[in-house]
C-alpha cells in the first residue's frame, strides 16, 4: 500500500511539473484551461485486525484479534483540466469580461484589457456625444445625433439656431444680445442707471431747451420754439417784451444786462455814476454835456481848434501846457523841458532824454556809446568802436576781443592776465629762476633717475644712459666696453665683480686668484658667516642678498641673487628695487611675488667669511690644486679609453655569435618557419 501511495505522489509531482512546463492553454473566447490535481475516493478491498473477547476457565476474559476483510475508500489524486478567464479578464467562464484597472467613463466601455472604447453614438478622447450633421449657433450636442441649446439660450423661430434669453424683457429699441444682457439698437444707448431702457442718440448733441426725439432728430421743449436760422430753441412770450428786455423763459421777460426795471421800462445802469458835466445814456456808459468830451472817466472841456501836443483844454476853448512842458516862442506848441540838457540825445519828455542812434542811457542818466559786440577787456568809446584796457591788445582778426599781453612770452602756458602766465596741465613754472614767470616746464610725478622730464609724465635719459626694461622713469648707464662680468656704474665706467679684474677687453677672471672656499664637510652657513659689504651704488657683484629687519638679519632668510637672465632663480629684479646710497641697503617692492605681500623688503649683501685656517690652507693648496687638476684630467681620459675598448669588445663578441653557422636541426626549423 505504501508503494502505491508513493507512486501516486510521484505521479502528482510529475503532473505538476508538466503544468509548469506547459503553462496555461487558451480555450474558447477569452477562456483558458490549466490542469489541476483533484482528489477522489477509490474503493480498495483491505484487511484489518479486529479485537474480540474470549472467555476461558483458566484465564477469564481475554482480548484477542482476528483478521477481517472489507471494502475501504482511499483518497486518490488525478489531473483534470479546469477552465478560467484568461489574464486581463474576469467573471464566469461563460462570459469573461475584460478588465480596465483605471475604469472607463460613463460613455465608454472596456473593450479589451486596459483599453476603453466609446459607446455607439459617442466619440473623441472623452467619448462625447456625436452629432454627424453638426449643431446650429449656440447649440451643443448632448446626446448622440441630438442637439440642444446652451445654458441661457432657447430655440429660435428658425428652429435651427438658439437665441439668448433675458429674464427681464428688453425695452423698446433694444434686443437680447447674450443671456441676461440687453443691447440697444443702432442709434440708441442705455440710460444711466438702467439696463433695459434705451434712448436715442443725436450727433451732435441737442442744444439747450431741446431733446433728442429720434436718432439724430432734435425737437424743442414745450414753451420753446426753434430758430429758423438753425440756432438754439428760444422761449416764447406771447405778449412780447419792451425795449432793452428779452424773453428768458416761457412767458417771462427780463431786462438786458446793464438795465434795470424802472416803472414799466428798462433803464441803463451806470454803477459808478457819471462824472460832472455828464449823464448815463447806456449801461455803464456816460455821455458828457455839450462843450465837453469824455476822456477816461471824466468829462473834459473841448477846445476848438484843439490844443497842441503836451497841452490840455482847461475849459471850453481854453488851452494850457502840461506840467514839465513849456510853450515855444510863438506860443502855439508845448515842448518837454529837461533842466540838465541832453548831450548825445534830445529831450523826449520832462526830465527824460532820448539817446541818439548808437548810444544808450547809462546808469548815471547820460547817453553812452554802444557796441553790438561786447568789448572783452576793453570799453566802448564810440558807437561800434572798442578801446582795449591797459595791458591788453586786440587779438588776431578781432576788433572787440582784447587779449592780455605777456611781455616775456608764455611757453607751454596761457597768458591769462597782463604778464600773468598759467601753465598747461602737466607743466609748472620754472622753479630755478623766480623772476622768470613766463616759462613752464613739464612735470613728471616720479623722479627721473639719470634723466630729465622732457614732457608731462615722460622721462628722457641723459646722454650715455638708456631706460631700464619695464620702467619709464629710471635710466641705467651704458657701458659699450665689455662689462659682461661686472656692473656699469656710469657711462663707460665698469666695476668688475668679486673674483674678476678689469683688462683692456673688459672684466676677465685672472689666471691666479685667491678664492674663498668653504669646507663642504663643515656645518651649514649661518648669518654670522657673512660680512656686510658697503657700496653706495648697490651695483657690486653681490653673490648673496639677505633679507633683514630692525632686529638684524632674519634667521630664516634665504639668499637672493640679482637676476642676470631667466635661469637665475630665485633672484631680485633690479627694476623693482632701489638703493639707499647711505647704507648700501637694497629696498625691493614685492608686488608680483607670490611668496610676499606688496610691502617693501630690505636686503644687505653677505659674503662668506674666511676662517684663518681655511685661508692659509687655501693659499697653501694652490700647487696641490693644480696637480690634482692634471691627475683628474688624466683619470678622465683613461676612463674614456677603457669605455671605448669595452664597447669595441662587446661589439666583436656579438658579431661572432651572429656569424656562427646554425646546426642542421635549427636550419630545418628555420626553413619550415619560412
Amino acid at each position: 500500500m505504501k508503494m502505491a501511495l508513493f507512486a501516486q505522489i510521484w505521479v502528482f509531482v510529475a503532473l505538476l511539473e508538466l503544468y509548469h512546463l506547459s503553462g496555461v492553454e487558451s480555450y474558447g473566447s477569452h477562456v483558458c484551461i490549466r490542469p489541476e490535481m483533484v482528489t477522489y475516493l477509490y474503493p480498495v478491498y483491505k484487511s484489518k485486525m479486529v479485537p474480540y473477547q474470549e472467555h476461558s476457565l483458566w484465564r477469564g476474559w481475554q482480548t484477542k484479534y482476528r483478521r477481517e476483510y472489507s471494502w475501504q475508500d482511499e483518497i486518490r489524486y488525478k489531473m483534470e483540466n479546469r477552465q478560467f478567464c484568461c489574464s486581463g479578464y474576469e467573471g464566469s467562464v461563460e462570459a469573461c469580461k475584460p478588465i480596465c484597472t483605471r475604469g472607463c467613463s460613463g460613455n465608454s466601455f472596456c473593450e479589451a484589457p486596459g483599453k476603453c472604447s466609446c459607446k455607439e453614438g459617442y466619440g473623441g478622447p472623452d467619448c462625447q456625444p456625436v452629432c454627424p450633421g453638426g449643431c446650429g449657433k449656440n447649440q451643443v450636442c448632448n446626446q448622440p445625433n441630438r442637439c440642444s441649446c446652451q445654458d441661457g439660450y432657447e430655440m429660435g423661430k428658425s428652429e435651427t439656431d438658439c437665441v439668448p434669453v433675458c429674464p427681464e424683457a428688453c425695452g423698446d429699441h433694444s434686443f437680447c444680445s447674450e443671456p441676461g444682457k440687453c443691447e440697444c439698437n443702432i442709434g440708441y444707448t442705455k440710460l444711466e442707471g438702467s439696463t433695459t431702457t434705451c434712448a436715442p442718440v443725436c450727433e451732435p448733441s441737442c442744444g439747450t431747451n431741446s431733446r433728442c426725439q429720434d436718432p439724430d432728430v432734435c425737437v424743442c421743449d414745450d414753451g420753446y420754439q426753434s430758430d429758423p436760422a438753425g440756432g438754439p430753441c428760444s422761449p416764447v412770450c406771447r405778449e412780447g417784451c419792451g425795449n432793452h428786455s428779452r424773453c428768458v423763459s416761457p412767458e417771462v421777460c427780463q431786462c438786458d444786462e446793464g438795465y434795470s426795471l424802472v416803472g414799466n421800462e428798462c433803464q441803463p445802469i451806470c454803477p459808478k455814476g457819471c462824472p460832472a458835466n455828464g449823464k448815463c445814456m447806456l449801461p455803464n456808459v456816460c455821455t458828457c454835456d455839450p462843450g465837453y468830451l469824455m476822456k477816461g472817466d471824466r468829462c473834459e472841456p473841448r477846445c476848438s481848434p484843439e490844443c497842441s501836443d503836451y497841452a490840455r483844454c482847461v475849459s471850453p476853448d481854453l488851452c494850457e501846457c502840461y506840467p514839465g512842458y513849456e510853450k515855444t516862442g510863438n506860443g502855439s506848441h508845448c515842448v518837454p523841458k529837461c533842466s540838465k540838457g541832453c548831450p548825445n540825445g534830445f529831450c523826449f519828455s520832462p526830465e527824460v532824454c532820448i539817446c541818439k542812434i548808437g548810444h544808450l542811457m547809462g546808469p548815471d542818466q547820460e547817453c553812452e556809446p554802444q557796441c553790438s559786440l561786447s568789448c572783452v577787456h576793453g570799453r566802448c568809446t564810440q558807437p561800434e568802436t572798442c578801446t582795449c584796457d591797459q595791458g591788453y591788445r586786440f587779438g588776431n582778426d578781432s576788433q572787440h576781443i582784447c587779449e592780455p599781453i605777456c611781455e616775456k612770452g608764455c611757453l607751454n602756458g596761457d597768458c591769462v592776465a597782463p604778464d600773468v602766465c598759467l601753465c598747461h596741465v602737466g607743466f609748472q613754472p620754472e622753479p630755478s629762476n623766480h623772476s622768470i614767470t613766463s616759462v613752464c616746464i613739464p612735470v613728471c610725478e616720479t623722479e627721473c633717475v639719470n634723466g630729465s622730464c622732457s614732457a608731462p609724465g615722460q622721462c628722457t635719459c641723459l646722454e650715455g644712459y638708456t631706460k631700464i626694461a619695464g620702467s619709464e622713469t629710471r635710466c641705467t648707464p651704458n657701458c659699450y666696453s665689455k662689462c659682461e662680468f661686472g656692473d656699469c656704474l656710469a657711462p663707460e665706467k665698469c666695476q668688475c665683480w668679486v673674483g674678476y679684474e678689469m683688462t683692456d677687453e673688459g672684466c676677465q677672471r685672472p689666471t691666479e686668484t685667491t678664492t674663498i672656499q668653504i669646507n663642504p664637510s663643515s656645518t651649514s652657513i649661518t648669518s654670522a658667516d657673512f660680512l656686510h659689504l658697503q657700496d653706495t651704488n648697490c651695483t657690486t657683484n653681490c653673490s648673496c642678498w639677505t633679507e633683514f629687519d630692525e632686529d638684524g638679519v632674519l634667521s630664516t632668510a634665504k639668499c637672493a641673487r640679482i637676476c642676470r637672465d631667466e635661469m637665475d632663480k630665485p633672484c631680485r629684479d633690479l627694476s623693482l628695487c632701489r638703493c639707499d646710497p647711505h647704507s648700501g641697503d637694497l629696498t625691493c617692492n614685492n608686488s608680483g611675488d607670490e611668496d610676499y605681500s606688496s610691502e617693501e623688503t630690505r636686503y644687505v649683501c653677505k659674503v662668506p667669511k674666511l676662517r684663518p685656517q681655511e685661508a692659509e690652507a687655501t693659499i697653501a693648496m694652490k700647487p696641490t690644486q693644480k696637480a690634482s687638476t692634471w691627475v683628474m684630467l688624466i683619470a678622465w681620459c683613461s676612463g674614456i679609453i677603457v669605455l671605448v675598448a669595452g664597447a669595441i669588445a662587446i661589439y666583436i663578441f656579438y658579431r661572432r655569435n651572429l656569424q656562427r653557422p646554425m646546426d642542421p636541426m635549427q636550419a630545418g626549423i628555420y626553413e619550415n618557419d619560412l
